[in-house]
């Protein structure tokens, strides 16, 4: 898909797509870790 897409229920990542995660409020070690294991 070319553009921005908001994670939904369906919404499948598979390993070596790019993400970008915008957070207001920074983004912890936890939630880090969730996106590289």
């Amino acid at each position: 898909t070319e553009g921005p897409v908001t994670p939904r229920g369906e919404t499948t990542i598979h390993a070596g797509d790019v993400l970008t995660v915008y957070s207001a409020t920074g983004v912890t070690e936890p939630v880090l870790d969730v996106f590289t294991e």
